[in-house]
């Protein structure tokens, strides 16, 4: 009887043993299943939000470089070049200013902002930047304070 018992038991131990052994292959295949879904999901999304960021950029590049050409190919004219400004600003609401800035430090500005008199612009980063590049160049925002 001791003998028949001993054998239950360990066939009873066996079976439990194999159940909780396959519960838990299949418990670390399911997590990771999912965690290989979800990085290649996220991955998709990143790439997806890249190539939209990008095209923004693009986008927004060929304003200012539209803006750039327009002004190096016509006759120096405050008011069409302020004209132009708005109209790229009204044509793309991205951005908020679109201004000229001569070597001379006189600012047109599509926004209607007018500097400080006594503020010198060329020394800004954005300015120092673009000059020294020769081409368009992405910056950080820019906060002007002024003092009073």
């Amino acid at each position: 009887m001791k003998k028949i018992l001993k054998i239950e038991l360990i066939l009873i131990l066996s079976i439990l043993s194999i159940i909780f052994l396959s519960l838990f292959i299949q418990y670390n295949w399911s997590k990771d299943t999912v965690e290989k879904e979800t990085k290649y999901i996220m991955d998709l999304k990143i790439n997806l939000l890249e190539d939209d960021l990008h095209k923004w950029i693009s986008k927004n590049i060929g304003t200012i470089e539209e803006t750039a050409r327009f002004i190096e190919n016509v006759e120096f004219d405050e008011t069409g070049i302020l004209n132009f400004l708005k109209l790229k600003m009204g044509e793309n609401k991205a951005f908020y200013s679109i201004y000229y800035l001569s070597i001379e430090n006189k600012m047109i500005n599509g926004s209607g902002w007018i500097p400080s008199e006594g503020l010198d612009l060329r020394d800004r980063p954005w300015y120092l930047s673009a000059i020294s590049k020769r081409y368009t160049v992405m910056t950080e925002a820019f906060i002007q304070c002024e003092q009073r």
